[in-house]
């Protein structure tokens, strides 16, 4: 089982940080853990139970940052795919799946009269003449 760590990064640079666990010296993870975990366990009473479980949880992560020697994954969900466009192409990009989203809620219909029909054509052809005269530039 993998066991991961997230850090707390902005929200376009999601970076996870996986544990090794067999890389730890457990005997100083264990020493480390009971350590803070004795000082916490002093001050439970009952009222504050919520607060002891949400610092148990801070208690462990942070004694893992401490100690786990750590490996920086960036997975596929931080790659970019697809292409850059310039903002004007964007807003023909974003038109055109509205008319497909438009003519998909009225039943998808093939009819060449169908004015949603019509207005995805339209946009798809302004999208790529667009598209093409940018990569002539």
């Amino acid at each position: 089982m993998e066991k991961s760590i997230d850090e707390s990064t902005n929200s376009d640079n999601k970076c996870v940080r996986k544990i090794d666990w067999n890389k730890i010296d457990t005997n100083e993870y264990e020493r480390k853990l009971s350590h803070k975990l004795d000082s916490e366990l002093q001050n439970l009473d009952l009222e504050s139970l919520d607060n002891f479980i949400y610092n148990l949880c801070e208690i462990v992560t942070d004694t893992a940052r401490e100690l786990v020697p750590s490996k920086q994954n960036y997975g596929s969900r931080t790659r970019r795919k697809g292409r850059v466009w310039p903002p004007h192409i964007v807003d023909i990009i974003r038109k055109e799946k509205h008319c497909f989203w438009k003519w998909k809620q009225a039943g998808q219909p093939k009819s060449k009269d169908n004015k949603y029909f019509k207005e995805l054509k339209q946009t798809k052809k302004d999208l790529r003449s667009d598209q093409r005269q940018f990569e002539a530039s």
